[in-house]
């Protein structure tokens, strides 16, 4: 007989059915068990057994907490009386207040700097301004200068121009003469 058969004539036999079915009526039973046992309702009553509870701040068990079998009403109830009070909350406070005075600073002197070097930007915009406006003014100038000059130079070729035609008419000079003089 292979084992696969003997494994299949035990889950098949009826005593083991019934073992089985015994088995899960008692977990059902012994889950189910509490709640026959102890007074469960939606209100609380306080019937666990004592169990020390460590505070995480410094302080004593408070006087009003609940006995046995006293319902609890949907409240708060403060454990632990606190011999000092706790400053976890104004210490970040603090800090906060301490690095927004660091930012506040440092955003000042930002603004000192910028308003320096506004400052000087203004300063070497104004140099640029006075010294680009002075050399225009010369350059005006000696504009002015080159058009007297080249009006002098043209009144004085048409002097020029003027004798050299009066000269040839009298004959003081050959026409040749009059025509070079007339070019330049």
């Amino acid at each position: 007989m292979s084992f696969s058969s003997t494994v299949e004539k035990i889950i098949r036999s009826r005593l083991v059915r019934i073992l089985l079915a015994l088995v899960l009526v008692g977990i059902g039973a012994w889950a189910f068990l509490p709640h026959l046992a102890y007074r469960i309702a939606p209100t609380a009553f306080v019937n666990s057994e004592l169990v020390r509870v460590t505070a995480p701040i410094a302080g004593r068990l408070s006087p009003d907490l609940p006995r046995r079998g006293e319902i609890i009403r949907p409240t708060t109830v403060d454990l632990v009386e606190a011999l000092s009070s706790d400053r976890r909350h104004l210490l970040d406070l603090e800090q906060q207040s301490a690095v927004a005075k660091d930012r506040a600073e440092l955003a000042r002197r930002q603004l000192a700097d910028i308003e320096a070097a506004d400052g000087e930007l203004r300063n070497r915009i104004e140099s640029y301004r006075s010294g680009t406006i002075q050399r225009l003014d010369q350059e005006v100038v000696e504009a002015q200068a080159e058009k007297a000059a080249c009006l002098a130079e043209n009144e004085q070729r048409r002097d020029v121009r003027s004798r050299m035609e009066q000269l040839a008419k009298s004959g003081y000079t050959s026409q040749v003469r009059s025509a070079e003089a007339a070019e330049y």
